[in-house]
């Protein structure tokens, strides 16, 4: 068992590995403590015990971050009414990627407001995920361009769903799965229940297939947060977000093992990550 206490009453909920795998990225965000927009937030490199090797000014910084092979970090920069793709260089030069505002005026949604919960890079074809709840839409960003490729949700010109009823609500914990399909979790449509859903990506139809999900009918609901991830032995690990809970399941809907921290909604459980080896962490 490790623990490590969170410094100076910032929050911390989006640790990551670091795709080294020899150091911790974690979050230090003063957008939730201090209500000040993120302005003082950090992301540092350290290693288990504690010991920091390297901080990133991430100013906005509210939620998800990634780091790239070249060291730098992006995360979505809150700018008020638009929020940003920005990446810092380990020089700590800054650049903009993307701009949600400049996509909604894109596709005519010029009243779209703009926040996000959810970032991930696919490291086998180079674009960024990025997830926005308060517009139940996601949107696949080129790296090297910043241009939109694709997106999916409501909004005008998303993808459609098959089943129409597998449309996600409330989505977070985005990823691409080793095969290229899309992973998250999510709540039911008009249900108080929190879901695994998995899609089949179809360009030729612009249509999101769902091929697996996981929930209905368990009773178990996240106000907010959550996470789903395919773990190597084919399973996946759904963090329930604000449930206190964590389960792995079988792609027949078998739960091998959970994790219940009682809660009422009141304990968010931030990233979760799996860890084959603490060894490579240590100082």
């Amino acid at each position: 068992v490790w623990a490590l206490a969170t410094p100076d009453f910032k929050w911390t909920i989006y640790m990551r590995l670091a795709l080294d795998g020899e150091h911790l990225m974690w979050d230090s965000a003063t957008w939730w403590a201090f209500f000040d927009g993120g302005e003082g937030s950090e992301v540092h490199r350290a290693k288990i015990d504690g010991s920091i090797v390297e901080t990133f000014a991430t100013p906005g910084l509210h939620h998800a971050f990634v780091d790239l092979p070249d060291g730098s970090v992006v995360w979505g920069r809150d700018k008020g009414r638009d929020e940003v793709l920005e990446k810092v260089h380990r020089d700590g030069s800054t650049e903009e990627i993307w701009s949600c505002e400049d996509f909604h005026d894109s596709i005519d949604e010029p009243t779209a407001s703009c926040w996000s919960n959810g970032l991930d890079w696919h490291a086998a074809t180079d674009p960024f995920l990025f997830s926005s709840p308060n517009t139940d839409t996601m949107v696949e960003v080129d790296h090297a361009t910043g241009e939109t490729l694709r997106h999916f949700g409501v909004l005008n010109e998303s993808y459609a769903f098959d089943p129409p009823d597998s449309r996600f609500v409330f989505q977070h914990g985005i990823n691409y799965t080793d095969d290229g399909r899309l992973l998250l979790s999510c709540k039911e449509i008009g249900e108080y229940e929190t879901l695994t859903r998995e899609y089949e990506v179809d360009d030729e139809t612009r249509t999101l297939h769902q091929v697996w999900s996981f929930g209905q009918g368990e009773g178990i609901y996240g106000a907010t947060a959550g996470e789903a991830h395919r773990l190597a032995n084919g399973n996946t690990l759904h963090n329930y977000g604000a449930h206190g809970s964590i389960r792995e399941v079988t792609d027949a809907g078998e739960i091998v093992w959970e994790v219940i921290w009682p809660s009422d909604n009141d304990r968010l459980i931030g990233r979760s990550i799996f860890l084959d080896d603490l060894y490579p962490l240590a100082p």
